[in-house]
């Protein structure tokens, strides 16, 4: 038997062997090997193949394990493409067979036996059940999308209404946090101003620029026995129109001490010092207001009295001195 015979009698067991494993290739039955799931961007979907998996998250390589009878369901895009890259890559392995059968062909011509014609037909068969499944698989994701979607509404809708449910009572306890801080401050401000007013201390005229008081006359008035540590102590000069002084702070014992002027056109006659806190008064002191020239009258008076006294100290002094001298005297003469 000679070399080109036996290349002809081989050619369809070659073909047939090329066909057999195309068609038992990874690509064409699907059998490559299975990657472990994982779904790093939680989109419920694995990052290789596109399936749809149990839950987002679903991580093989860190324990996570299929339940049993886990349908994949509706793949995403990825599965989409990665189908799509195989099948290419499959009509690339079989366009390059073809051509390798024409060149083999061509070199030396055979007759179509019967065995290549079967393995036509089971390729064609296998293609057929490939488009069949394929077609399948496509429905039955079709129906599990059209399934999960009433319920993935349903689900988004009751986190939502969970979302706002929980969002109201939130603002509702941050009011309600606010207005019981509130209360609490102003009822503190109320007992903290109720234990100034309770204590109405006293007050006194220490010095005053003159021998009367005067309507533009300045004043050194003292307080003792006022609430300790208060701010602002209003100290006003109440008459027909009540004036504010000035204000004035209390040191820790109650105490304080401060220099005020009366109005120029103030009216003469009986007025009161007014000390105040937030409008209320805690305690008051009389004072009696006069005219210039009548107190530089009652001045004057009182210089003459202080004058006519000293006159009068002086001539009793004067007698008695008169007085002690004749005694003397008369001692003197008796006695000589």
């Amino acid at each position: 038997m000679t070399g080109t015979e036996i290349r002809k009698k081989n050619v369809p067991l070659i073909v047939l062997l090329a066909i057999l494993l195309i068609a038992t290739s990874p690509a064409a039955t699907g059998s490559v090997f299975a990657a472990p799931y994982e779904d790093c961007d939680f989109d419920g979907y694995d990052d290789h193949t596109g399936k749809k998996l149990p839950w987002p998250g679903f991580d093989e390589t860190r324990g996570d394990v299929l339940p049993a009878g886990w349908n994949f369901g509706e793949s995403s895009n990825a599965e989409s493409g990665d189908s799509g890259g195989k099948d290419k890559k499959t009509e690339e392995k079989k366009s390059a067979a073809d051509e390798k059968k024409k060149e083999d062909t061509k070199k030396s011509p055979v007759k179509k036996d019967s065995s290549q014609t079967d393995g036509k037909k089971t390729e064609s068969k296998k293609s057929s059940e490939k488009a069949d499944a394929n077609a399948g698989k496509k429905e039955t994701a079709s129906d599990t999308k059209q399934k999960d979607a009433p319920e993935q509404k349903a689900a988004d809708t009751s986190e939502g209404a969970a979302a706002e449910t929980e969002s109201a009572g939130t603002g509702a306890a941050i009011q309600k946090t606010a207005a019981d801080l509130a209360a609490e401050q102003e009822a503190a401000a109320q007992a903290s101003a109720a234990a100034i007013l309770s204590q109405k201390g006293s007050l006194t005229i220490a010095e005053t620029e003159g021998r009367a008081i005067t309507p533009g006359s300045t004043l050194i008035i003292t307080g003792s026995g006022f609430a300790g540590n208060v701010d602002a102590l209003e100290i006003q000069l109440s008459s027909s129109s009540p004036q504010t002084l000035d204000t004035v702070a209390t040191d820790a014992g109650g105490g304080f001490s401060l220099r005020v002027s009366l109005p120029e056109g103030l009216e003469t006659g009986d007025h009161d010092i007014v000390v105040r806190y937030q409008g209320e008064e805690i305690t008051r002191l009389p004072v009696q207001v006069s005219l210039p020239e009548a107190a530089e009258e009652e001045g004057n008076g009182n210089q003459l009295a202080g004058i006519l006294i000293l006159a009068g100290l002086a001539v009793i002094a004067a007698i008695v001195i008169v007085i002690a001298q004749i005694r003397r005297r008369k001692k003197a003469t008796g006695k000589a």
